[in-house]
């Protein structure tokens, strides 16, 4: 399937806003697009858009992740929909196209977040090269649906 890109503007806040998140987690679609430390893409697939997800350039906000991995790009609010949309190929393309910007920037690492409790999107991001942290896992403002707290993973860029 073939899968087109381009940066999310203030236009495309309700379009984001429309569609449910991936996980039980609510976005501020808006920062996150207006966030001129993000680049925020959108997906299409067939001309529909079928996913988001943005690179902070700036790093982890998380302190525990931030200190490990000083200077790193991070993948934040990966998402692929509806379901149906799922393993044909949008995420990979969504995360080869995120990683492109980031070597463009010269970035030699990304890394992203990802709840101890989701092992498909663990596994999905360990077929793609991404490393698991052996540090302990951080609870967050979330930990009331999430209570294993989430975790880091990374890629070294080549």
């Amino acid at each position: 399937m073939t899968v087109t890109f381009r940066t999310a503007t203030a236009d495309d806040v309700a379009d984001l806003d429309a569609h449910p998140p991936q996980t039980d987690l609510t976005c501020d679609h808006a920062a996150e697009v207006a966030d001129t430390n993000n680049t925020y893409l959108l997906g299409f697939a067939s001309g529909t858009l079928a996913a988001h997800g943005f690179v902070r350039w700036t790093g982890f906000l998380t302190k525990t992740f931030a200190d490990a991995l000083p200077g790193c790009a991070v993948i934040n609010s990966l998402c692929v929909w509806p379901r149906s949309m799922r393993r044909k190929g949008i995420g990979t393309a969504m995360v080869v196209e995120l990683e492109h910007l980031a070597r463009t920037r010269a970035v030699t690492r990304v890394a992203l977040g990802v709840y101890v409790d989701n092992v498909e999107a663990q596994a999905f991001y360990q077929s793609l090269g991404y490393d698991p942290w052996d540090g302990q896992p951080v609870l967050d403002e979330h930990a009331d649906r999430h209570p294993d707290g989430f975790t880091m993973m990374s890629k070294v860029l080549l």
